[in-house]
């Protein structure tokens, strides 16, 4: 089972489970891909856009830019593989048309070219902006809940607020620490479902396209049954 499925461990043992933890770092450094990938994909992208009247120079660079697309792809499929051990197959490359003018149309024209770039240069951006907020207030929250009896006392106004509530005395702070505590167990299901939902659409996106998934398991289908059937011959002729 890959860890792109939420796993059902006891709230306890999944705050020590390493895949917890990986979860986590992989939702950090999507955040830093996602700023990194953003502006060198519409740097390449605004650069062939507006080379293209300069005796077509956006031609090349329009290339360059899918091949770092392309790198970026690879790379973010082995991050998922190495921290949740979800395997992403990268698409069929078919093999390029001859001539600089006739493989640049060819990526021009791909679905997955533009979902590949779709991917840095919208999703994966947005996608690291949230998920940085969301580790951060899910582990940080109830570890601030967990301490608020040590440093309640020493707040203004004599105790933390919440929106209307005000937190006063050393039973209030011993409450939300307690609400701290529960919260904190259910942080590795919020970050484990956090980091499946990021397979899921870097699978979709960076993935085969359904064509071609098809395309593969009727392929699949069809050397199954070439064995079966060489099997079945082999033991007519053993009879």
């Amino acid at each position: 089972m890959t860890a792109t499925t939420v796993q059902q461990d006891s709230p306890a043992r999944a705050l020590v489970d390493p895949r917890t933890w990986l979860a986590t770092v992989h939702l950090l450094a999507g955040f830093l891909v996602g700023t990194v990938a953003f502006p060198l994909v519409l740097t390449a992208l605004v650069l062939s856009v507006g080379l293209l009247p300069l005796f077509l120079l956006g031609v090349p660079v329009f290339l360059g830019a899918v091949a770092l697309v392309g790198g970026l792809a690879q790379f973010e499929r082995g991050r998922h593989r190495l921290l949740l051990g979800a395997d992403i197959p990268g698409p069929t490359r078919p093999q390029p048309p001859r001539g600089l003018f006739a493989r640049a149309w060819r990526l021009l024209c791909s679905g997955r070219v533009w979902c590949q770039i779709g991917y840095f240069l919208l999703v994966r951006f947005v996608l690291g902006i949230v998920s940085l907020v969301l580790v951060l207030a899910v582990w940080s929250v109830p570890l601030a809940m967990l301490a608020l009896p040590l440093f309640n006392w020493a707040l203004p106004n004599g105790g933390a607020e919440f929106g209307i509530l005000q937190v006063t005395g050393l039973q209030g702070a011993l409450v939300v620490a307690a609400l701290g505590f529960v919260l904190l167990l259910a942080a590795p299901a919020v970050v484990r479902g956090l980091a499946a939902a990021d397979a899921v659409v870097a699978r979709a996106m960076l993935g085969p396209g359904p064509t071609e998934l098809r395309a593969r398991v009727e392929q699949l289908e069809r050397s199954r049954a070439r064995v079966v059937d060489a099997g079945e011959a082999e033991r007519r002729r053993i009879e």
